[in-house]
């Protein structure tokens, strides 16, 4: 007999604890950096919810892949409830540019595609950072719209006489649809 239970909190608190794993352990930010692939995972835990970062890359490859998880601790039970995963690359040049530009959306806790801003960047660098979401539900005007189910693409290219791409990423993710069903 398959086992129905509660959410152990709201889409919107869930939405908040992401943030303030994101914010609070900067190691759980996929930024692409080569240093990200073959670590240990990486896990931020705030009572009952914990976040979880696996990364990793094919070898003779510059794609990296990162998958990043919430789940509901009860005891010795991690049940996953909300799931992220992201593949690309950015050059080493632009990490910190990336860092800046998806640190504006975390610090204002705006769900979108969980990634960047729409668009970042400044004529100093000549750098620019963008964000297309390209599938999300959720309800309307919420800090959290898009939680629950989102994919999109992201990229950060160099402006000038011949725009060269300095990195670009592909993401999906969402809540369980078993989990938001018995929200």
């Amino acid at each position: 007999m398959e086992q129905v239970f509660k959410l152990p909190a709201s889409i919107q608190e869930i939405n908040g604890f992401f943030f303030k794993a994101l914010t609070g352990d900067p190691r759980l930010v996929i930024d692409f950096d080569e240093r990200m692939v073959g670590r240990e995972p990486i896990q931020f835990r705030s009572g009952q919810l914990e976040m979880e970062l696996l990364s990793g890359q094919d070898i003779g490859s510059p794609q990296q892949q990162h998958n990043l998880a919430i789940r509901w601790v009860v005891g010795s039970n991690r049940i996953l409830l909300w799931t992220m995963r992201c593949v690309g690359w950015c050059s080493r040049d632009a990490t910190q540019f990336l860092r800046r530009a998806l640190k504006e959306t975390f610090e204002i806790g705006v769900f979108i595609g969980g990634r960047g801003p729409k668009r970042f960047g400044n004529s100093v660098d000549c750098i620019t950072y963008f964000n297309s979401v390209y599938r999300i539900a959720g309800k309307k005007h919420e800090k959290s719209d898009g939680f629950v189910s989102f994919s999109g693409h992201e990229g950060i290219y160099h402006e000038g006489a011949q725009d060269t791409s300095l990195g670009n990423c592909r993401y999906m993710g969402g809540f369980l649809q078993s989990v938001y069903s018995n929200r």
